[in-house]
């Protein structure tokens, strides 16, 4: 969906992140509201401080479909790995 059709600019927030910690691994959940016009009103992120900022940011510019139901809260899991190939 259109969480994933970003996954280049999350990766983005970790590649930036693993030049500083090689070691960086680990999961994130992303808190956002999708207001009924499809725009997101609020996004937090939790779980990884390096990127966390990072990746709400990348959250926070989405447009989602309009909605009739109002405003929508979304628990979102994102895990990051290191790529292990040579």
């Amino acid at each position: 969906g259109r969480i994933r059709a970003h996954n280049a600019k999350y990766r983005a927030c970790y590649e930036a992140a693993l030049k500083k910690d090689p070691e960086l691994e680990g999961k994130v959940v992303v808190k956002f509201v999708i207001e009924k016009d499809g725009k997101v009103s609020s996004a937090k992120a939790e779980g990884m401080p390096a990127i966390d900022d990072c990746i709400a940011r990348a959250i926070g510019k989405i447009r989602f479909p309009s909605n009739t139901r109002g405003s929508i809260t979304v628990n979102y899991p994102f895990a990051f790995t290191r790529d292990r190939r040579r």
